[in-house]
């Protein structure tokens, strides 16, 4: 172990060396400050520095590994228990399966072909293909539910360390002038330091594994909405808002929670009825606390009360870097608008039918019943 720790601190220190940028290079950028405060002196009171990100990157990497270990050793048996699964102990017949992963539903006159091929008989091979289409549907539902079981688990612990390790260590919440105090001197926690790289890592590693994670149709929205993110991450980072960026990043937690839980509730139902219930009440909820941080207390409460009003009294004339916050700002406000609208969507069913609907931003997916016949000539 100490060979391994003393491997690992000569990497990060020659990392950190390489991806050092001096504050001088970059400083004209940032707001102006009132009393003329130049980079040296910043520097030397430990500013945030572009390079101190590079800490996220590398939370991102470990969220990536983990993700990868905790699905395989727990999400995944948990999953196939949970929901009842069965068909993945099927043993596979690679010949039949190439077939299969071309044409899903094979006609008669294919199934003897196959049957031909393999030594059966058609009916054990029409068996094979309704038992395989099952299979088909259990990994879909395995891979949502590792997807929602990760989101899960990354949103409880952020809440939870956003709000009891930093928020309520802090005035921030209650006294919008205390998020500027002393600016740009504050000395920001290790607390708020490391929740803002774990945040940065999170969003690193979702911008990532939106790719292989089960495709949306609002792809393209949430895609934005992960790089606005970190871009607004990064940007209040730099220019040493970390007090308003913790409170933007913990409103934003919040709702995610309960959207998870719901969706997770959601894949069980099936093989298990109760959790219906539970599923159309943390829709509900998750609705009622989306419409109230995001539309509400993040635009009013923090966005305006903290960018818009308050920096007037502590900067210069020159607001560059504000504005342009503001701006991604401006683009995670429209974001929830148009979620919001999906969600009163999936409300409007939900009274109509009496039951959460699937996730309205879900592809259609092909639905093939085990009795589903076989295609004719």
């Amino acid at each position: 172990m100490p060979v391994v720790m003393g491997i690992w601190n000569v990497f990060y220190t020659q990392l950190r060396a390489w991806t050092y940028i001096p504050l001088g290079s970059y400083i004209q950028f940032l707001p102006r400050m009132r009393n003329g405060e130049t980079a040296a002196e910043l520097e030397g009171e430990n500013f945030p520095l572009v390079g101190d990100l590079v800490d996220g990157v590398l939370v991102a990497a470990c969220f990536t590994i983990l993700r990868v270990l905790l699905t395989r050793l727990v999400f995944q048996p948990a999953g196939r228990g949970i929901m009842k699964h069965s068909y993945f102990r099927m043993v596979r017949d690679p010949r039949l399966e190439r077939v299969l992963d071309r044409d899903p539903l094979p006609s008669a006159k294919k199934i003897a072909g196959m049957a031909r091929e393999v030594k059966s008989t058609p009916a054990a091979v029409s068996a094979y293909c309704r038992r395989a289409r099952n299979r088909g549907r259990e990994e879909a539902a395995l891979h949502k539910f590792n997807e929602v079981s990760w989101k899960l688990l990354c949103h409880v612990v952020l809440t939870w360390y956003g709000a009891v390790a930093v928020l309520a260590r802090e005035r921030w919440w209650y006294d919008v002038d205390s998020c500027w105090e002393r600016y740009p001197h504050m000395v920001n926690s290790k607390a708020a330091y490391w929740y803002y790289m774990l945040e940065f890592g999170a969003f690193g590693h979702e911008m990532m594994a939106i790719f292989w994670e089960a495709r949306r149709s609002d792809f393209w929205a949430m895609l934005t909405h992960h790089v606005a993110t970190l871009l607004l991450i990064a940007g209040s980072y730099t220019c040493n808002f970390l007090p308003i960026g913790c409170l933007v990043m913990i409103v934003h937690d919040i709702a995610d929670v309960f959207l998870e839980l719901a969706k997770l509730f959601n894949y069980m139902s099936k093989a298990r009825p109760w959790a219906k219930r539970l599923t159309d009440a943390l829709f509900v909820l998750f609705a009622l606390v989306f419409l109230v941080t995001r539309l509400l207390v993040f635009p009013f409460r923090v966005w305006w009360a903290n960018s818009m009003k308050m920096p007037r009294k502590y900067f210069g004339y020159h607001y560059t870097g504000i504005g342009v916050l503001n701006v991604f700002c401006v683009v995670l406000i429209v974001l929830h608008a148009y979620w919001m609208f999906l969600i009163l969507r999936m409300a409007v069913k939900m009274l109509a039918s009496g039951e959460v609907s699937n996730d309205t931003r879900s592809d259609d997916e092909e639905e093939l019943e085990a009795s589903d016949g076989e295609k004719e000539d």
